[in-house]
């Protein structure tokens, strides 16, 4: 399609919108825990608006209908192992974690062990969100160069200015206020490609008569164990991430927050399904294309010029969501745990400044960084990003939540450090005999296991 006036004013209106609310978020902020936590007092919908704002992004749209190109309905694993993690996270972490007063995963570590628990926790944390972060750039810096017909220098540029204006002056108050704008138009959007899509297969069943049931419709295409391992990476890296945890922190009670979290699990569940129709409908239509462009492409070939434009400017907002919140994720770690913990009076001294600061050089290293590794499998980031994230962390976080005392802080240290470096190792030397999500686990689960303790010390998280 040709872009023509009506496509530009849709694209740049949203993303100029989308801007607007951030410098005004930028305004409500006093302080770092206005910053960080937006003041504890988030409602449901700001609480659903920083999550949707971050995990509904370049993996959930774009990355599902590539994925459905290349193998059909099995795509939709990632967008299910989160909402099945969010659920969880509803039912068993909302309200353990809102009352326990703390915001960052190092610190209920550190609490239920001891300061090196969380000082590994933060550093492993902040490299498997790296990553992820990293691929939705992928995406995003490619999207940019295509939408504007600029280099990918530009492109990057481009994105690393956008992300700062996103999180940058309003941290968690401006994800969930552009998450809740984002929310609206996102899902309006998914909507009107679902309905495009289901009128040009014939509700589905033109898709069902072409393709056979297995690969296409099976979601276990690729093997039960790698579909089954795709699914339970996606959720243990996500009930062990950052700015999902911090999302609940922020909100004003603990009924806000699982209200949040529920409703974030619904709609990232859905999201996958208009992306899965769009995905093998233009395998079937337009073979010769690559699917990364296969969503991109049927917005600006089957929809009116300004409703493609205000659909692109918000696959681009989504993408730049995820990055964004990621950041924001990273430096919260960053600056509280690992910054305060060696540096406690002059991080207590300027607690905004340092937690913006880090925003601030986080988005630039990962543009750098994904800019100088574009030939770089977005899916291959992705696992190895839940991978770190979940393999070494989640046992000792669960122990951290609900039995306190019970193992041995070395022991819990070694669980977390063991797990991650396993699961790292793994991926590097073994990528292509099962996800290093097992080993990873194993080791993790081992360490908990030799460190059991039957004597249960007093304190409490």
């Amino acid at each position: 399609m040709q872009p023509t006036i009506s496509y530009w004013l849709g694209l740049f209106s949203v993303i100029f919108l989308m801007v607007g609310i951030g410098v005004y978020a930028a305004r409500k902020v006093a302080d770092s825990n206005d910053f960080s936590l937006a003041g504890r007092s988030s409602g449901t919908m700001m609480v659903m608006g920083t999550i949707i704002g971050t995990i509904v992004g370049a993996s959930s749209t774009v990355g599902t209908a590539q994925l459905a190109f290349k193998t059909g309905v099995s795509s939709w694993w990632f967008c299910l192992g989160s909402s099945i993690a969010l659920i969880i996270m509803g039912f068993f972490y909302s309200k353990p974690l809102h009352e326990s007063g703390k915001s960052t995963v190092s610190q209920f570590l550190t609490a239920a062990y001891d300061r090196r628990t969380g000082m590994f926790t933060g550093v492993f944390s902040v490299v498997g969100i790296f990553f992820s972060a990293a691929s939705t750039f992928l995406v995003l810096i490619p999207m940019l160069s295509n939408c504007f017909g600029i280099t990918a220098v530009y492109s990057a540029i481009t994105a690393f200015c956008l992300t700062i204006c996103y999180v940058f002056f309003g941290g968690v108050k401006a994800t969930g206020l552009v998450g809740i704008f984002k929310a609206l138009l996102l899902y309006s959007v998914l909507l009107v490609v679902l309905a495009k899509s289901l009128f040009l297969t014939g509700g589905g069943v033109d898709l069902w008569n072409e393709y056979s049931y297995f690969p296409w419709f099976d979601m276990f295409a690729r093997g039960f164990w790698v579909d089954i391992a795709s699914g339970a990476s996606t959720v243990v890296g996500v009930m062990t991430t950052q700015t999902y945890i911090q999302a609940m922190c922020s909100a004003k009670n603990a009924q806000k927050a699982r209200d949040g979290i529920f409703l974030s699990g619904i709609l990232t569940a859905l999201s996958g399904v208009p992306a899965i129709l769009v995905g093998m409908y233009m395998r079937s239509h337009h073979p010769e294309i690559s699917p990364i462009d296969a969503l991109p492409l049927f917005i600006t070939t089957y929809l009116p010029d300004w409703f493609a434009g205000v659909s692109i400017g918000m696959l681009i907002i989504a993408s730049l969501g995820t990055s964004a919140g990621l950041a924001l994720g990273m430096a919260t770690i960053i600056s509280s745990d690992l910054f305060g913990a060696f540096f406690p009076g002059l991080y207590n001294n300027n607690k905004l400044l340092v937690t913006r600061a880090a925003v601030f050089l986080i988005s630039m290293l990962l543009v750098v960084f994904t800019y100088m590794n574009m030939g770089a499998l977005v899916l291959d980031w992705t696992v190895l990003s839940m991978c770190i994230r979940g393999a070494g962390v989640f046992v000792p976080f669960v122990m951290a939540i609900y039995a306190p005392g019970r193992f041995a802080s070395r022991y819990a240290t070694l669980a977390v450090a063991g797990g991650s470096l396993a699961a790292l190792t793994w991926q590097i030397f073994l990528p292509a005999v099962f996800s290093p999500l097992y080993p990873g686990m194993l080791v993790s689960c081992l360490f908990m296991f030799f460190g059991y303790k039957k004597t249960v010390r007093s304190e409490n998280i």
